[in-house]
């Protein structure tokens, strides 16, 4: 049984890391990202619905492509 810890999700190099980036980039490609949230305002809650994701996926994937405005972070 192998088991997974919350940094290692974060890790460049592990299979968990790299799985979630792939499906940050394929639910939420940084191209309509930041066409939403520039015209939504950042509305975290709106934008992830808009997506189908989750309301935290949705500020990390901000967050990630510096998007999330500095009073939010």
């Amino acid at each position: 049984m192998i088991h997974c810890r919350g940094e290692d999700l974060e890790r460049s190099d592990s299979n968990e890391g790299e799985a979630n980036r792939f499906a940050a980039e394929l639910l939420m490609p940084e191209l309509l990202i930041d066409q939403e949230a520039t015209n939504r305002g950042c509305n975290i809650p709106l934008l992830a619905q808009l997506f189908g994701v989750s309301v935290p996926a949705m500020r990390l994937r901000l967050l990630t492509l510096g998007l999330l405005p500095h009073w939010m972070r």
